[in-house]
């Protein structure tokens, strides 16, 4: 008989199936569409605005226009359908609000489960600590429910890698890496402060580890970090390039290598430009230790190690004028000196092992 197109009446999805078909379900959002014998495609009236069309361009024939799309809201009900179908049109509130109403009605259909871990997959979290522990429960309690089957596992483990990048995803967005450092008294000089040891992206870490290790521990006990430690440490390669781009800011805006190669006479310990300035250097270069301890590979520990060289070598350049007005160097113990010199190579090691 052939094959006919029509449009879906609940969300005005494009369907093709056979032409001799009683009903038809929707690939966007699962309706069940009844078609009378040999339905013709339904299509949408022409509007005024779209019959003027200007000579120079052809008019396009109805037959290849498609309705326009307009989402239609949806009343929360316990019904797992209903909330696939949410889930398919990205309306991931909707579809979280009936499986919360199906976690009262059918407590023991594995499904509900599934479709939960789905949903939290994918939706965006407004808090990512508590979408992790929800997904892990749920996982749990959906694997329990279907008789540890292995089919299902997999299928969670996908879910799993899914949210683990939005979670990542999210913890980037939000910029948690910038937050003051530790009690430092900045002058006017020097008006940024957005340097300092990573505090909320480095308590994350523990978290996800902590995350992986439940999930391992309750659903799949075959699964390996590898996938984290990749979203990890291109989360970091991206922390390494912003913190470099503001290193080289908060250098330069702030005046600081201008003020340090020009104002020799105001140079001394207890000058508050000076102050700043080891503050500044000792503040990324904290930093960055942090962020070698936390990167897996090498790919985001060459911009690391580079940025910590950097920063050893300006340290052990630095001079200042003492209380007889004479200049001398910051780091001035030889041992302290030679310990710099060490570290640098041994970073450089470290890197060449990764």
């Amino acid at each position: 008989m052939g094959n006919r197109t029509v449009y879906c009446t609940k969300c005005g999805n494009q369907i093709t199936c056979e032409a001799d078909r009683e009903f038809v379900f929707c690939t966007r959002c699962g309706h069940k569409n009844i078609l009378s014998p040999l339905q013709p495609a339904v299509q949408p009236a022409p509007s005024a605005q779209s019959l003027s069309v200007s000579a120079a361009a052809p008019a396009v024939p109805l037959s290849v226009q498609r309705p326009v799309y307009q989402p239609v809201p949806v009343e929360p009900k316990a019904d797992l359908s209903a909330a696939i179908a949410c889930y398919n049109r990205g309306d991931f509130d909707t579809a979280e609000k009936c499986v919360s109403l199906l976690f009262e009605t059918e407590p023991e259909n594995s499904g509900v489960w599934f479709c939960a871990c789905k949903v939290l997959a994918a939706k965006k979290p407004e808090s990512i600590e508590q979408a992790a522990v929800n997904y892990v429960n749920y996982a749990s309690e959906c694997l329990r429910l279907s008789g540890n089957n292995s089919e299902t596992r997999g299928q969670l483990t996908i879910e799993f890698n899914h949210l683990l990048k939005n979670l990542i995803d999210s913890m980037l967005s939000q910029k948690l890496y910038f937050t003051p450092y530790d009690n430092n008294s900045m002058s006017e000089s020097f008006p940024s402060v957005h340097y300092q040891p990573l505090q909320r992206a480095d308590e994350y870490n523990q978290f996800f580890e902590n995350c992986v290790y439940g999930f391992r521990n309750n659903v799949n006990p075959n699964y390996r970090d590898d996938y984290f430690r990749s979203l990890w440490n291109d989360a970091f390669f991206c922390i390494g390039h912003v913190l470099s781009k503001q290193l080289a800011n908060d250098m330069n805006s702030s005046g600081m290598f201008y003020w340090y190669k020009s104002e020799l006479s105001a140079r001394s310990p207890g000058n508050n430009a000076y102050r700043a300035l080891c503050d500044l250097i000792y503040g990324y270069r904290n930093t960055f230790f942090i962020m070698f301890d936390r990167v897996p590979f090498r790919d985001a520990r060459t911009t690391i190690v580079n940025r910590i060289i950097y920063l050893d070598k300006w340290l052990l350049k630095l001079k200042y004028m003492d209380s007889r007005g004479v200049y001398v160097l910051h780091v001035p113990d030889p041992r302290q000196r030679l310990a710099f010199e060490q570290e640098m190579r041994n970073y450089k090691i470290m890197l060449s092992r990764s």
